[in-house]
């Protein structure tokens, strides 16, 4: 998994530490993200896709050229909907796709209730593995007929 938050951030000629005041984070947590010591937290990544005019396909390296952002990117409580429309599309019980995504029925169970919002990671394997747009995941209109 490689992120393009670096080939981003050198695009708008910017610093680091502008893009991690930006984020309200240090700088030193922002070059972990950048350099991929740890993943950035989704929440920080919708708001470097909005800070940036970025979709989080083209940052999260789902898609090879940047798609026109319509709108601004946003997680709300329809995101385990959404999921929810995958996993029943596919005809998957809860524990089958948990088990495509490496962890357990529990976690999928949880992020379909919003008791827990999605890992950063977690959404990239859904994206990857489903063929579904990162961005339109996270809209409330989410068709699961709108593929990558």
């Amino acid at each position: 998994m490689k992120f393009n938050i670096f080939f981003i951030r050198k695009y708008y000629d910017t610093s680091q530490r502008k893009i991690a005041e930006l984020l309200k984070v240090s700088k030193s947590t922002y070059a972990r993200w950048e350099r991929m010591d740890v993943i950035i937290p989704l929440l920080h990544l919708i708001d470097f896709c909005n800070i940036t005019n970025t979709s989080l396909d083209f940052v999260l390296g789902l898609c090879e050229n940047q798609k026109e952002i319509v709108t601004e990117i946003q997680y709300g409580n329809y995101v385990g909907i959404n999921l929810k429309k995958i996993r029943i599309k596919r005809k998957l019980t809860q524990k089958e796709f948990a088990n495509s995504l490496n962890t357990t029925q529990s976690v999928v169970s949880s992020y379909e209730r919003n008791l827990n919002m999605i890992q950063t990671a977690f959404l990239y394997d859904i994206c990857r593995i489903y063929k579904v747009s990162a961005d339109k995941l996270l809209r409330k209109d989410f068709n699961y007929d709108d593929r990558l």
